[in-house]
C-alpha cells in the first residue's frame, strides 16, 4: 500500500491534511502520514513538489503548535533528508538549513533534548549528500544563520558518551574547510571554548591512540579531540580569520593540548597543534603580534 500511494493519488489527501493548520487533526493524522511516507522516495518527492515543506517548517519552529506536532513535523523532515535523494535537495533549496537552525534558537537541549538528534542528523545528511554542489556551498548557506554557534553550544551540552559528538566534530571539520565567510563564524571565543572544553577532557582519565580503529567506543573522545584540532588548524590557515583568533583563547587551548597529550599520541596530536600555531605566527606581521603570556 505504501509503495502504491503515489500512483493512486494518495498524496493529495496527505497534502490537504498537512495544510489544514488544525492541531487536533494534525495530531491524529501525522502518525499515519509518517508511516505512509517513510522510506518512500517517490511519495516524498511528490509531497515536496506539492509544497508541504513550508508547512512542516512552520509546525516545527512555531511555538503555538503542540510538542507532538513539532516532533512529528521534524521527524518527517528527518525522513526526507536521510533519504539522500531529491527530497533532501528540496529541503536545501527551500531554505531548510536556516529554518532548522531556528529549532536550536528556540529550544535549548535542556528544554527539548529529543529535538537534538534529528536536527544534527539532518545537517549531517546535507553534508554527506553526493551531488554536484560542493560541501562548501552548503556550509556557506548554513553560516547565513547562527547555526555554527548553536551547534557549538549543543556540542557542549551533550554527554561525553553521546554518539552525536562524533557527528558534530565531522560537521565542524566541514565548516572549517569552507569559505572565509564560514570561518569567521567559527572564530568566536564562546564557540571555541565550547568545543575545546568538551573535546579536551576524557572523563575516565584514560588516553587512547588516535591511530586505533574508531570502531572501539573508548577511542571516541581522543578522535573527537583530534578532529577538532584539525578543524582549528584549517581556521588558522586563513589570514582573514587570524586577527580575530588572537583575541580568543585559541592559542591557550592549543598549548593546553600540547602539554596534556601523552607520549603515544604526541606525534599526531601535538604536530597538528604546532602547525596551527605556526600558521598563526606566519601570517601576522611581527609588529602586530599580540603578546602571549608564558
Amino acid at each position: 500500500l505504501k509503495e502504491n500511494l503515489a500512483g493512486f493519488h494518495g498524496v493529495l489527501p496527505i497534502v490537504s491534511l498537512i495544510q489544514t493548520h488544525n492541531q487536533v487533526l494534525l495530531e491524529n493524522a501525522f502518525p499515519f502520514i509518517l508511516v505512509a511516507t517513510t522510506d518512500q522516495i517517490e511519495t516524498q518527492n511528490l509531497l515536496c513538489l506539492l509544497g508541504i515543506l513550508p508547512y512542516l517548517f512552520e509546525y516545527v519552529i512555531d511555538r503555538k503548535y503542540s510538542e507532538d506536532i513539532q516532533q512529528y513535523s521534524l521527524d518527517m523532515l528527518h525522513s526526507f533528508c536521510i533519504s539522500m535523494g531529491k527530497p533532501l535537495q528540496f529541503f536545501v533549496t527551500t531554505g531548510g538549513l536556516p529554518k532548522i537552525a531556528k529549532v536550536f534558537e528556540l529550544y535549548s537541549h535542556q528544554e527539548r533534548p529529543e529535538l537534538t538528534k534529528p536536527v544534527i542528523e539532518i545537517i549531517d545528511a546535507v553534508f554527506n549528500f553526493h551531488s554536484s554542489t560542493p560541501k562548501s556551498c552548503f556550509a556557506r548557506i548554513a553560516a547565513q544563520s547562527n547555526l555554527i554557534s548553536l551547534l557549538g553550544q549543543r556540542f557542549a551540552d551533550l554527554s561525553y558518551d553521546d554518539p552525536l559528538l562524533e557527528i558534530l566534530c565531522k560537521i565542524f571539520e566541514v565548516f572549517s574547510t569552507g569559505s572565509t565567510q564560514v570561518k569567521i563564524k567559527m572564530d568566536d571565543s564562546e564557540y571555541i571554548d565550547n568545543i575545546f572544553t568538551k573535546a579536551r577532557s576524557n572523563p575516565n582519565g584514560t588516553e587512547h591512540k588516535i591511530e586505533q580503529s574508531k570502531t572501539n567506543s573508548s577511542d571516541l573522545n581522543d578522535w573527537n579531540l583530534y578532529t577538532i584540532i584539525k578543524a582549528m588548524n584549517n581556521l588558522a590557515m586563513d589570514k582573514n580569520v587570524i586577527p580575530t583568533l588572537w583575541k580568543t583563547n585559541f592559542v591557550t587551548r592549543l598549548i593546553e593540548h600540547i602539554q596534556a597529550v601523552g607520549q603515544h599520541t604526541m606525534d599526531l596530536m601535538q604536530s597538528t597543534c604546532f602547525t596551527a600555531i605556526f600558521h598563526l605566527t606566519r601570517i601576522l606581521v611581527p609588529e602586530n603580534l599580540p603578546k602571549i603570556k608564558s
